[in-house]
């Protein structure tokens, strides 16, 4: 079969090559002076502007349900695929090689050799990709790498498949022929996004988590562990010295604003220090635009919420928890600073595990779980050499698994071992209040809260809205042990209000 590639592809192959000489510098001009967000809206609309052409293309060549149909699933996969790249260049060369492949196979296509001339396309493509990358390898200033020669063979692959939905008829090869094409094509973003999912469990977990995060929380292992009441005393007889507040996860509330309710102030007012879990960190960076990233990637936005809520000098961040690595150590330092700056007191990482509120209290973090790697990001295993003697230790791990509202056995089973150790532990990652309870060691009363779920979040569904907040007196005894008096536990709830905007205030819907 002789290769009857007309003229304007093989020029069109040709400026592939020879942009990579100049392509980078046209590229960092417009981020310049559009930003890389400006960059990647326009790249968006010229990839649908090819869905545009392909379209009435489609049209003209008189389409069925099925090629409708295949063609859009196709277009689908291509746009996940698309929305998945990081690197700017490497978008605009699915866009290229797409519309390589397409023109490859429009010049090849024999209906009677329908499988030869998608192989020689498809190997046209990915020899111009080599020949690209080797081009890249031999300018100073860019670097070639082979597997952006699988990306280009990609991008040829999703082209080929697109012209060929629109031109043929499904015939039985024909049909085999997309099937293959379609597989190569469906399980390279299929990968991509689930490298980009990072998660902290085994794959069984994993399955597991994404169950929940589906169907709803988990009721299993009730039970196991007994409640308190709101309103608890839990040693008698102390005069209570400071009065701590704790809360949950502080989500991403992407970068929209969430009001502090008036009874969440009220509660707060006589509340002597403030101490929330920070999850993931305050970054302009964005790793991937994919709706289904795990990252979770916070803007400065938080930092006026958290100023509303409580003073920055009394409050005690932490941020130690699985999302603490999600975009690198640089970036996470860079968010401690920004914390910093703001007057916010900040621990959780390797050289700062704990916090001294004063001579008096010490707050000691530490998580189980990490989605990324991330050795600068304290670990709960190390947690116990933190212990202070003679003053009273709060440990406030993230530990646990989430969406469920109930701890696993295994989980009651290492709080209760923790608990022996430490003064009080106040647990958050569960996404959705747990229960708080006692646990008596030697003749006090000590406090064992599971899970505090979130306390902001901006998720729609009702399920994900509710956190606890809870307030615990410390004072000393009357063999001047530091115990916990009265416990106020209060259900708080984050979602919309009638004007659209969100709203964290303390509610009295039951969970139950």
């Amino acid at each position: 079969m002789s290769l009857n590639f007309r003229k304007s592809t093989l020029i069109f192959a040709s400026y592939i090559i020879i942009s990579a000489s100049f392509m980078r510098q046209v590229l960092n001009f417009l981020i310049k002076n559009m930003g890389k967000d400006g960059v990647a809206i326009t790249l968006l609309c010229l990839f649908f502007l090819g869905l545009a052409f392909a379209l009435l293309y489609l049209c003209r060549m008189g389409p069925s349900f099925f090629k409708i149909f295949s063609f859009i699933l196709v277009f689908a996969l291509g746009l996940i695929y698309f929305q998945g790249i990081e690197i700017v260049e490497e978008r605009w060369h699915l866009i290229m090689f797409g519309l390589l492949g397409w023109l490859a196979t429009k010049d090849m296509r024999r209906e009677e050799k329908i499988i030869k001339s998608i192989v020689t396309s498809f190997l046209f493509c990915f020899l111009i990709g080599a020949l690209d990358e080797i081009f890249q390898w031999w300018l100073p200033y860019r670097v070639g790498e082979v597997r952006d020669v699988l990306f280009a063979a990609i991008g040829g692959a999703w082209g080929i498949s697109l012209f060929l939905i629109a031109s043929f008829m499904p015939s039985q090869k024909m049909v085999k022929c997309m099937l293959i094409i379609l597989l190569v094509i469906f399980l390279i973003p299929t990968a991509r996004i689930v490298l980009t999912i990072a998660t902290p469990y085994n794959f069984s977990e994993s399955i597991y988590w994404l169950k929940k995060s589906v169907v709803g929380l988990s009721n299993e292992n009730q039970g196991i562990v007994k409640n308190i009441p709101d309103s608890y005393i839990l040693n008698k007889g102390i005069e209570p010295k400071y009065t701590l507040t704790f809360i949950g996860d502080l989500m991403p509330t992407q970068d929209q604003y969430v009001d502090i309710g008036s009874q969440l102030k009220e509660f707060l007012s006589n509340s002597d220090f403030l101490i929330a879990n920070l999850e993931g960190i305050i970054t302009q960076e964005r790793k991937n635009s994919l709706v289904l990233v795990s990252d979770r990637r916070h803007s400065e936005e938080i930092i006026e919420i958290l100023k509303d809520l409580f003073p920055p000098e009394k409050t005690y961040i932490s941020v130690s928890n699985n999302h603490a690595g999600d975009f690198g150590e640089k970036e996470f330092f860079k968010s401690v600073k920004v914390l910093n700056q703001q007057g916010f007191n900040v621990f959780g990482w390797q050289d700062q595990a704990f916090f001294d509120i004063n001579s008096d209290i010490r707050l000691i973090s530490g998580t189980a779980w990490s989605n990324r790697e991330s050795d600068y990001v304290f670990r709960l295993k190390s947690a116990k050499a933190q212990i202070k003697p003679e003053s009273f230790n709060f440990l406030y791990p993230h530990f646990g698994y989430e969406f469920e509202l109930y701890p696993r056995p295994e989980i009651v089973k290492a709080g209760k071992e923790m608990i022996k150790t430490f003064d009080a532990v106040i647990g958050h990652h569960s996404h959705c209040p747990q229960p708080v309870s006692i646990e008596s060691v030697g003749k006090i009363n000590k406090l064992l809260a599971y899970s505090l779920g979130d306390f902001l979040s901006v998720r729609k569904a009702k399920r994900y809205q509710y956190g606890i907040i809870l307030k615990a007196q410390l004072g000393q005894n009357k063999d001047s042990q530091w115990v916990l008096g009265r416990i106020e536990k209060r259900l708080i709830k984050c979602a919309p209000s009638s004007d659209g905007n969100f709203i964290v205030d303390l509610s009295s819907d039951s969970l139950n």
